[in-house]
Formats: structure tokens, C-alpha cells, sequence
């Protein structure tokens, strides 16, 4: 399924197929430690546990791709990448619209479409000032697509694939496929299926139960976005030139962490 074209330009289009103009956009965007072997990837594809969509350019040459994960009642946005030769196309937020809108479409009683980026406001970590620029500007990419922090007070904190006992502070973003905010309930249930899927972590552990208290624990004053001010370009009002650079931030990072998503647990 794809919607209609776009100056010729196919976006969003499901495939099931791997190839290498992929492979190409894939091994550049994101490091050896958080590529998923390709072959897990397919046999997910082929299995109707991930979905590949990719917009195809005029000559047919790959500009952007995507990968969500299919969980009980939500969507996980495990990888978007864009060609780095397109970037300044904005394929990245078409391909974005596009997506959310077929996924809407196809699955209307899902919760939404959920995602992490690292934290904008981190309680323990001290990241500099460039990459706090980065992160804001990542953050205000998906905001302007319509995304809302799942509670801006969560103590949102993942443990790192890395195995060694390490935490990364993120924050959790979603698109909304309701009409009417999460509860505090549902919210929890997404959070402690993120971790027991995604990072193999029972819902008795430690770290999840930290977590998911400090979502129900979340007043509905901070709940889902109350910071209006937060505009992705350090708190000023938003240019369409801070657009662009938002978007290229986010396109070439994707979904950038330090503990990347893996699609087979939230799949299986």
C-alpha cells in the first residue's frame, strides 16, 4: 500500500523485500552495534511482524525508508533512515505523515505509534551544548508532526544493550490513533510491553517497576505534553529554516540512541 504520488515521487510504499539500495542506507545510517543482521530483519518482514516502507524517488532510486514493529495494541518505530544525499528534500517528514496515516488507517484501534529519542531534559547525564541543540531539534521535528512526550515527568530510563549495567535517559514520544488521551493505565501497559519485549526485562524487575510508577505517579497537568514553549530550536518560535535543520537532525540520526531498538524482541 502507498499513498498517492508526490511530484512522482512514491512515498511510503510497503515492501517486503530487502535490497540493496537499503542495505546501502542502512549500514551508513546506523553503526555495526545497532544494525539487526538483515536476515532477522527479512524473516520478521515475511513473518508480518515488521513492516517496511520505503519512498521511492523518480528514477526508483530509494530516498527514505522505515521499519515499525507490530505489538499488542501499539506500533514501535524502530528504524527511519534517509538517503544522506536527500536530506534537504524533506522525504524524511513526508515519509513521516505518509506513514502515520496508513498505519491510522489499517490498524484504527491501536493505541499509537511509539517511539524513544534521547532525553531533552536528562536528570543525571550532562550532555553538551551542541548535542542538547541536537536533541532539541530532533524533539521538535516529531513534535511538529504531531508527537507528544507519553508524560514529560516520567522517569523514562532504559538499561543498555551493552550489558554492563549501564542506564540511558530517554524520553518516549507517540502519535495518538484516539481521539481522547491514554490513561494513566494504558500508559503503564505500553511502558512495561517496551521493556519486557524490547529489552527482555520482566515487569517485576527493578528498573520497570521505577518506571512504570513514575508513569502512573504522573500528574495530568504534566501528562502528555504541557511544554508549548518547547519548539525544537532551544525555546524560540520555530522559522521554517529551523524546520529544515530539525528535520535533517532527526533524518540523520533516525531514531538515534545509545541503545537501539530491537525489532525481533518487540516482534516475537
Amino acid at each position: 500500500m502507498s499513498t498517492a504520488p508526490n511530484n512522482n515521487v512514491r512515498l511510503c510504499e510497503q515492501s517486503m523485500l530487502l535490497e540493496q539500495d537499503w542495505r546501502t542506507i542502512y549500514e551508513t545510517a546506523f553503526p555495526a552495534g545497532e544494525r539487526e543482521p538483515e536476515s532477522r530483519l527479512q524473516q520478521l518482514i515475511n513473518d508480518g511482524k515488521l513492516l517496511y516502507h520505503k519512498t521511492i524517488g523518480k528514477q526508483g532510486e530509494l530516498l527514505c525508508f522505515s521499519m515499525v514493529s507490530l505489538v499488542s495494541n501499539f506500533s514501535f518505530l524502530a528504524y527511519i533512515a534517509t538517503d544522506p544525499n536527500q536530506r534537504s528534500g524533506g522525504y524524511g517528514s513526508k515519509h513521516m505523515k505518509a506513514l502515520l496515516d496508513l498505519l491510522k488507517k489499517t490498524y484504527p484501534t491501536q493505541l499509537g505509534l511509539f517511539l524513544e529519542i534521547e532525553s531533552t531534559n536528562p536528570k543525571k547525564s550532562q550532555p553538551s551544548a551542541d548535542e542538547k541543540v541536537v536533541r532539541q531539534r530532533r524533539y521538535g521535528f516529531y513534535k511538529r508532526l504531531g508527537s507528544k512526550r507519553l508524560c514529560r515527568s516520567m522517569d523514562y530510563r532504559v538499561p543498555s544493550h551493552s550489558g554492563d549495567g549501564s542506564e540511558h535517559e530517554f524520553d518516549l514520544l507517540f502519535f495518538n490513533f484516539g481521539d481522547k488521551p491514554l490513561t494513566h493505565a494504558e500508559k503503564a501497559g505500553v511502558v512495561t510491553e517496551i521493556f519486557e519485549r524490547l529489552y527482555g526485562l520482566d515487569k517485576s524487575h527493578a528498573l520497570v517497576q521505577q518506571v512504570t510508577s513514575s508513569a502512573l505517579a504522573c500528574s495530568h497537568s504534566r501528562c502528555e505534553d504541557d511544554d508549548a514553549p518547547d519548539t525544537g530550536n532551544g525555546g524560540t518560535a520555530s522559522t521554517q529554516g529551523d524546520e529544515k535543520r530539525d528535520e535533517k537532525t532527526a533524518e540523520k540520526s533516525t531514531v538515534e540512541k545509545s541503545t537501539p531498538p530491537a525489532p525481533e524482541k518487540l516482534a516475537s
